[in-house]
Formats: C-alpha cells, sequence, structure tokens
C-alpha cells in the first residue's frame, strides 16, 4: 500500500489479539503522534524497554510491538507493529487491500462488527495506546475506519506492516 510517500507491506494474517504491554511504563522514544509515519521506530523503542511483565502481558515477549517483531514474513523479512499513521493509509485502500488479501487465502482485513488492531503510537498516558478500528457496518455494510485507544492491558488484534 502506498499514498506515494510512504509505502507499507501488510500481512495478510491476523495475529490472534495481544495485550499492547507496558502498562504504567515510560518508554523513551515512543511518539504519540498519531500523523507521524514511524511503525518501526516505535517498535523498537517499545521493544528496548518493555523487557518483563506489566502483571497484564505475563509472559515473553511482553508486548505486542515484540510480538509483531517476532512474526516474520514468509520472505524472512521482520516486520514491526504499524503507527496510527501507517494504519491510515491501509484504511484508505482498505478495499483493494481487502481483495488482495483475500484473493491469496488471508485473513480478512475488516469484519461485520468490530475489528480492532493495535498501533505502535503511545497513548495520551503511559496506561494506555492508540488504536485502529476497521470494520463493515451492520446496518449497510460501508466501511467504518478511524483512531481509537485502549488501556495497554487490554487484548487487541495484531496486523504486521513492514516497509518497501
Amino acid at each position: 500500500v502506498s499514498d506515494g510517500t510512504h509505502r507499507i507491506i501488510v500481512s495478510i494474517y491476523c495475529l490472534s489479539v495481544y495485550k499492547w504491554g507496558g502498562r504504567s511504563k515510560d518508554i523513551p522514544g515512543l511518539s504519540t503522534n498519531t500523523s507521524l509515519y514511524n511503525g518501526y521506530d516505535n517498535t523498537e523503542s517499545i521493544i528496548a524497554a518493555v523487557t518483563s511483565s506489566d502483571g497484564y502481558f505475563t509472559a515473553s515477549p511482553y508486548s505486542a510491538a515484540a510480538v509483531a517483531k517476532n512474526n516474520p514474513f514468509p520472505s524472512g523479512e521482520i516486520g514491526f507493529l504499524g503507527s496510527s499513521a501507517e494504519w491510515g493509509i491501509v484504511a484508505k485502500y482498505a478495499e483493494l487491500v481487502e481483495s488482495l488479501i483475500t484473493a491469496v487465502n488471508g485473513d480478512a482485513l475488516t469484519k461485520t462488527g468490530s475489528l480492532i488492531y493495535w498501533t505502535s503510537t503511545g497513548g495520551s498516558s503511559n496506561t494506555v495506546a492508540y488504536t485502529y478500528h476497521m470494520y463493515r457496518s451492520s446496518t449497510d455494510n460501508s466501511l467504518q475506519t478511524g483512531i481509537g485507544s485502549s488501556a495497554r492491558s487490554d487484548s487487541k488484534h495484531i496486523r504486521v506492516f513492514r516497509n518497501f
């Protein structure tokens, strides 16, 4: 997916639900700006800072970012947890992305009802992080997208991104 400047490859697989990790932990270098295309840098900052249980994400690798990085693409390329802005690019072209993903038997990008993905963008405090909503309206099947936020201790979906 590309907006002409930023180019992202989106995994065809949706990983299970995980907690974001690092609840109540300040993460040096983590951006809270939802308009930055910095998923890779955010992922690296999260992994460097969140190295143990926060009482919610109790097993290694301790963060959604590390789960994303530990699930390489079939090519062997390492991915990252996309930022809010990177998810915005995916949302802009969601109809096309969805058709390509389903054409190769990948996991649907959207569904009827709420499908919420973690982003790597930090939230307004060290207990929350931004999420991205992508779902089909149950009344008219229109695509609904947008940025939200959730407690880092909540469980949300992960889809791995990488730059190209």
